[in-house]
């Protein structure tokens, strides 16, 4: 059975509640797999408590901000408890692997960022993110990070999440799986064309899919 590894950003914002998030589709009509009944603090919990089996082998990694000392050790703890008590009722065998990065914005800490990442890829897993929290270049070195695990490591890339919380009448909280752009990226990636017209009509015809 292929390991599952979960990438999770920790929030740096002054606060988070306990909300029902409601499983929305980009791109793609229906995903029962982060369709979840219950209430989290955390995206990535919702997705989980529909994919972990008994006994499955689990890594999750914590990447957490400098920024806000203790509120983001506190964030971290929360997604702890939160992911222990639904396992609680599954069994999965779960490690946390904290992963803590400098707030500084430079190329050379993004490098060390993507690098400290893959470093925590195994060959042939099974990757959940969630890039709903951190600061704005995450998800681009995120993304880098599930191009090489694709590409080289033969990882299956399974959910890529992001969600949205209502703050104005805390009630319409949704769950977005964006999976499916990080396979169009990838095709991007791949992809030739003779001209800038032949790659536009690829380009729609990728959208089409």
């Amino acid at each position: 059975m292929a390991k599952k590894i979960a990438l999770v950003s920790i929030p740096i914002t002054n606060k988070i509640e306990k909300v029902k998030y409601q499983a929305v589709k980009y791109q793609v009509v229906g995903n029962s797999q982060i369709q979840y009944e219950g209430e989290a603090m955390f995206p990535i919990s919702c997705v989980l408590a529909n994919v972990l089996q008994q006994d499955d082998d689990v890594k999750i990694v914590l990447i957490k901000e400098e920024q806000n000392g203790g509120l983001t050790q506190k964030y971290a703890q929360d997604f702890k408890d939160e992911i222990t008590n639904i396992n609680s009722k599954i069994g999965a065998k779960i490690e946390f692997v904290p992963l803590e990065r400098s707030y500084i914005e430079t190329p050379d800490e993004h490098s060390k960022l993507l690098d400290a990442i893959a470093e925590q890829i195994d060959d042939n897993a099974q990757i959940y993110a969630d890039i709903s929290y951190g600061s704005k270049p995450l998800p681009f070195i995120v993304f880098n990070v599930l191009t090489f695990a694709d590409k080289f490591l033969n990882c299956e890339i399974k959910n890529v999440v992001y969600g949205k919380y209502d703050y104005v009448n805390k009630k319409d909280h949704k769950i977005y799986d964006i999976t499916s752009l990080y396979y169009l990226n990838s095709l991007n990636n791949t992809i030739t064309a003779k001209n800038s017209e032949d790659a536009r009509k690829i380009l729609k015809s990728l959208l089409l899919l």
